[in-house]
């Protein structure tokens, strides 16, 4: 048996699986009200991905943020008066 996490979509799609694929970090950073756009040709090459820091998640509001994915850009919008929050940006 496989040791990693591993996540299906709704039709039974595997879409990741840390077993078999690496996970690449490429960017860190604060969010604040003014939104923030990050770029690096991987974002286009392969499935990228965020994680908001713990601190965020605990305050149960993430519908305020988001995270849009275009080609080699990502650009995070936070429209909360939340203003200090750790975003992890990769690919897989």
């Amino acid at each position: 048996m496989s040791q990693g996490l591993q996540i299906w979509d709704t039709d039974g799609f595997m879409v990741l699986d840390t077993s078999s694929q690496t996970v690449k970090i490429l960017g860190v950073f604060k969010v604040s009200s003014d939104p923030v756009t990050f770029s690096d040709p991987l974002l286009a090459t392969e499935t990228p991905f965020y994680i908001v820091s713990p601190e965020y998640r605990h305050t149960g509001d993430t519908t305020n943020l988001n995270v849009e994915f275009n080609g080699s850009t990502c650009t995070v919008t936070n429209s909360s008066t939340y203003n200090n929050r750790t975003i992890y940006v990769g690919v897989y």
